[in-house]
């Protein structure tokens, strides 16, 4: 580690803390639990396959739809 940069990074990382893309990433933190649920019953169900994958980008992504979150999570959790 750089230790000369150290003071720099401090500064921005607490400029950074007062943003509101800051913000935005700790009140997202609420639905994480959510997410790790969907995530293990997906592996627990299921060979985990590209389409997962992608199902959980799909669902994950900010301003997802109700309609497409429903449809991913049942392809990826069925009977639940």
């Amino acid at each position: 580690m750089n230790k000369e940069k150290l003071p720099e990074f401090i500064e921005l990382y607490q400029s950074f803390k007062s943003s509101d893309s800051y913000k935005e990433r700790m009140d997202q933190k609420a639905i994480t639990p959510v997410l790790k649920d969907i995530i293990w019953e997906t592996l627990q169900n299921e060979t985990f396959t590209n389409q997962h994958l992608t199902d959980f980008i799909h669902m994950f992504k900010f301003n997802c739809s109700n309609q497409t979150f429903d449809s991913k999570l049942a392809a990826c959790v069925p009977n639940k």
